[in-house]
């Protein structure tokens, strides 16, 4: 009895049941994962089975492969592997396979050897992973073949199917291979990554003779700059839209109207739209998965409008109804180097909501008090006014505030905040135009980005199938324009720029001036090419991260943040919101290895010291607080006023203290005596 079970055990289980079995639970697996989440890693992940089942049909067909023939199918399984293995882990990490962009990442040598330093760990297990894909694929399809064992004699049937199963795997591995149909970008990636030019610029990407601090400017005329809350183009239509702008539109009669220039890829959002304006090119996709977000060293060597500004001597102010907070935009201001922010909400209030604001009038009335200020300096200068009334789906109207006449009998609300928030702008602009300085100011009126589709328009936006941006100047230096130039949204600084009379030596990388008389097409495109022009183009132009020792400091201009040597950290807590700490909070960065510091990313605790158990959980790390009585304590200071800057590295500990959050620093030598 015990032999006919070990028997049924080993014979009918192990070599008939598991060895099937296991080859359908990896379809079904892969079939499910690849319906529910990433439809093209069933495709990759079915290589291996196809391999496997190919080995089992040269073993159906008594094939042995021995001696210096073996090398060549060994390194072909471990080619097939390595490439499999990149792919899928390129399809989890970032949604894409062997694309132009990820092709130019494994080019460049030092991307892949930042990895290995900052992922060690993931490096030795992905290299076992490829070695042991033969050995896995090899022994697999032994088990298959082991499971029909003793095999009937060679006869006409089993060479049929042995040859039907190794031709249907070699097809399927040829034609199925998704790798394969990609692996053409790793070609057109190695011009990227050797900087030919021409590749560039056959994308129309184009490159900066200077970076940003060689950067010279001749000031023109002042500049206020308007961008409406999503008031596109088709709203100055007077039949779907009768007198609901009647200031704007009076304007655009007087001035330059761009009547051709579209939304850029991945602008239809503040953050993406501002970036596009400041910038002169779009974040890709690839920035999208980010939130939208550059990091602070992520192409710190390009310049923008108020960066150029800047450098032509330009007082600059950004005004807004909402926190600093939203999207971003305290920041990014601030980092383009605009010397003045008003913001209708405190930034310290954490507040990142967008429907919180005051009315545009109320901004408006500020921006007012703005020019008047700095036309009295004598200075050539910036105002940069961003709405938020006309925000879908309803915008936000005051019934204090003149509402639109022509409603009719649906009332549609957004219509009212329009209406109100143009009665507010004709005031500004009339003002503006009937004062001294007005003579030498540049008006420019633009929409950060179109309508939302969950904007209630009363369904009269959708009689408009090709919906374009609203970009007007009035008192440009350049008197002869084409209304119809095509453009995006990024080539807005450019045109400005020539508008003004601004001399400077800065291209843009995607941007063109609508005045130009031969415009780059190529430009407007948004092929996969370009973007991975772009992001080849922003990693040659950023600075790499710092490594310790260095001196860390801290610092509230241009904005909040941890500065390490040259590598700047925002302070951030959640998605957009920058602020110090506050009572038990811990702002925690932790240091790599290799002490590399190339990572942005903080973490946020919310009491002191839970943060002092994650620090010893993190092990090196760098951490900020606000100084108090509990922490003075564990610290044995002699006061517990002002901020704490701290760095655990080596088994050590040093704490500074300061009253200043400005006056916060570790000195480099500090650092030198603690890595002893």
């Amino acid at each position: 009895m015990p032999n006919r079970i070990l028997h049924f055990v080993c014979d009918t289980i192990l070599r008939r049941v598991f060895p099937y079995g296991f080859l359908i639970c990896i379809l079904l697996v892969e079939m499910y994962a690849a319906y529910y989440h990433q439809r093209d890693i069933l495709i990759d992940r079915f290589t291996p089975v196809c391999l496997i089942v190919l080995f089992f049909a040269l073993h159906l067909l008594g094939v042995k492969i021995r001696g210096w023939k073996n090398i060549p199918v060994w390194i072909g399984l471990w080619l097939i592997g390595l490439i499999l293995t990149v792919h899928t882990a390129f399809l989890f990490g970032n949604g894409g396979g062997f694309t132009l962009e990820n092709s130019i990442h494994i080019l460049q040598l030092k991307m892949i050897t930042e990895y290995v330093k900052m992922c060690p760990q993931h490096a030795f297990w992905l290299i076992l992973l490829v070695m042991a894909f033969p050995f896995l694929v090899r022994g697999a399809g032994f088990l298959l073949y082991w499971s029909i064992q003793p095999l009937p004699q060679k006869n006409r049937l089993v060479k049929i199917s042995g040859w039907f199963f190794a031709i249907i795997s070699i097809v399927v591995l040829i034609g199925w291979f998704a790798p394969a149909y990609e692996l053409k970008s790793l070609l057109n990636a190695y011009d990227y990554v050797r900087l030919d030019r021409s590749v560039y610029l056959n994308s129309g990407v184009k490159f900066s003779p200077v970076d940003d601090e060689d950067v010279q400017a001749a000031p023109g005329r002042n500049l206020v700059f308007i961008i409406l809350e999503s008031t596109e183009l088709a709203f100055l239509d007077e039949k779907t839209f009768p007198g609901l702008l009647p200031n704007l539109k009076k304007l655009s009669q007087e001035s330059q109207l761009f009547t051709n220039v579209r939304i850029a890829q991945n602008a239809f959002g503040t953050y993406g739209a501002m970036n596009c304006m400041f910038l002169g090119f779009y974040l890709t996709n690839s920035f999208v998965r980010r939130n939208f977000m550059l990091e602070a060293h992520e192409g710190n060597q390009l310049s923008s409008l108020p960066r150029i500004l800047n450098k032509a001597g330009y007082r600059q102010y950004f005004l807004m109804g909402c926190s600093g907070n939203f999207a971003g935009t305290g920041r990014l201001v601030k980092d383009h180097r605009y010397d003045v922010t008003w913001f209708g909400i405190d930034d310290s209030k954490r507040e990142k909501r967008w429907e919180l604001g005051v009315r545009d009038s109320v901004v408006y009335e500020q921006a007012w008090k703005c020019f008047q200020e700095a036309a009295g300096s004598g200075k050539p200068f910036h105002i940069t006014v961003l709405t938020i009334d006309a925000h879908g789906p309803n915008g936000f109207y005051d019934p204090k505030e003149p509402p639109y006449p022509q409603q009719g009998k649906t009332v549609i609300p957004l219509f009212n905040a329009m209406y109100a928030s143009d009665h507010a702008l004709g005031r500004f602009l009339e003002r503006i135009r009937t004062s001294p300085a007005g003579k030498n100011t540049c008006i420019v009126v633009t929409s950060d980005h179109l309508a939302h589709r969950f904007t209630d328009t009363g369904g009269r936006l959708q009689k408009f199938n090709d919906r374009k941006m609203l970009f007007m100047i009035w008192n440009s230096a350049v008197s002869k324009y084409r209304a119809q130039a095509p453009g995006r949204t990024f080539d807005e600084p450019p045109t400005i720029l020539d508008a003004l009379g601004v001399k400077h030596n800065y291209t843009f990388p995607l941007g063109e001036s609508l005045y130009s008389d031969a415009p780059d097409e190529r430009r407007l495109t948004s092929s996969d090419e370009q973007q991975a022009a772009l992001n080849s183009y922003i990693s040659l132009k950023s600075r790499f991260p710092v490594k310790l020792p260095q001196q860390i400091s801290t610092a509230r201009k241009p904005y909040l943040m941890l500065r390490i040597g040259d590598f700047r950290i925002p302070l951030k807590i959640e998605d957009h919101v920058e602020d110090l700490p506050h009572g038990d909070e811990v702002f925690i960065l932790k240091i790599p290895n290799d002490r590399i510091i190339r990572d942005s990313d903080i973490q946020f605790c919310g009491k002191f010291f839970a943060g002092l158990a994650a620090i010893g959980k993190s092990g090196d790390c760098i951490w900020l607080a606000e100084n108090g009585k509990r922490s003075a304590a564990h610290w044995n200071l002699p006061d517990d006023k002002g901020y704490l800057l701290g760095i655990h590295i080596n088994g050590k500990t040093l704490v500074k203290n300061a009253g200043r959050f400005d006056d916060l620093v570790i000195r480099r030598q500090e650092i030198e005596e603690l890595l002893k």
